[in-house]
């Protein structure tokens, strides 16, 4: 099953000829490894794949981010969101930055804390917005510091990957998660999508 829906999802992929794909929910690199292989003849690079851990020493996350690409990358990794005070965000992110002709990009797949409610919907609600908002800062202060390490006066940054928040849904009007990355100056390209 996992094989014929790796399958679709190369057909697919192939169809929009990308340079660069950026994936979330992914099992690990093995399963990367052999989406490249399905994208053939196109050559693509797992230039970053991570292995975020549920818990603590426990087993990986099925829920992993990665970021393929035509081109080999200038500067790749995955990075943990990090504990603020008793809140511990899951999961991170995958980085890649790349250089196109004359411009250098960089890349951001994320997976930010999903909306599954185990107990106390409302408060358990409140604390995966604020799981969110945390990620969203330090993805902010993440970009600001590259930013100032890319010399390059024509270059790029793209966030991509699951928000799990939509600021059209009453249940998540008070969010901040995409507003505080508006104002590090990105655009949300889904902001006047039906």
């Amino acid at each position: 099953a996992e094989e014929k829906q790796l399958r679709e999802v190369a057909s697919v992929l192939k169809s929009l000829d990308s340079d660069v794909i950026l994936l979330q929910e992914v099992r690990d690199r093995q399963l990367c490894n052999r989406l490249t292989e399905l994208l053939k003849p196109a050559t693509y690079y797992v230039l970053a794949c991570s292995a975020f851990q549920d818990s603590p020493g426990g087993a990986p996350s099925r829920g992993q981010v990665a970021i393929l690409s035509r081109r080999p990358a200038f500067g790749a990794w995955v990075e943990d969101w990090k504990n603020e005070g008793a809140v511990d965000p899951p999961g991170g992110f995958a980085f890649a930055a790349i250089r196109f002709g004359a411009v250098d990009a960089a890349f951001y797949s994320i997976q930010l804390k999903d909306n599954q409610a185990r107990g106390n919907d409302e408060r358990e609600r409140q604390l995966d917005i604020l799981k969110r908002e945390i990620c969203a800062r330090q993805l902010a202060r993440h970009v600001a510091v590259v930013d100032s390490k890319i010399t390059n006066p024509a270059k790029g940054f793209v966030i991509a990957g699951d928000f799990n928040t939509n600021p059209d849904e009453s249940l998540f009007i008070t969010e901040s998660t995409l507003s505080v990355l508006e104002e590090a100056g990105f655009k949300n390209c889904f902001q006047n999508t039906p």
